[in-house]
């Protein structure tokens, strides 16, 4: 067990395990960029004094929309961020997982077949753990 930790510290240094890590870090700021920009779109026109009193009117025009989408997603990329970059990566699962057979295991990359979105995905869900 050792040896496979020093081995994954190892590949940590392999370019093509560290484009695949740069890509995934890329798609997880563009899911959260894209998510920021939806609650501002979302946030326009909300009343949120509306919710404390109803004789009370303050809807949010553009900047403050604006500033609310920002605030809400950097709240949001600090709660999320392990867990939206945890499902990014592992789509890229099968990548990695053949670079490490062909560097470590290569007789096994030999009968290997790809695991697929649906059957990671089926395997990652939390039922799987009870």
């Amino acid at each position: 067990m050792i040896r496979a930790l020093f081995l994954a510290f190892d590949d940590l240094g392999d370019r093509r395990i560290l484009a695949i890590l740069v890509r995934s870090l890329l798609v997880t700021l563009l899911v959260f960029a894209l998510l920021g920009v939806a609650l501002g779109f979302l946030l326009k026109g909300f009343d949120p004094c509306g919710l404390v009193s109803s004789d009370d009117s303050c809807p949010l025009g553009g900047s403050t929309s604006g500033f609310g989408a920002f605030l809400l997603t950097a709240v949001l990329v600090w709660f999320l961020f392990p867990a939206i970059a945890i499902g990014v990566i592992s789509a890229f699962m099968d990548r990695i997982v053949a670079v490490v057979e062909a560097r470590h295991y290569p007789d096994a990359l030999a009968t290997a077949r790809p695991l697929g979105l649906a059957a990671g995905a089926w395997l990652g869900l939390p039922h799987r753990c009870a």
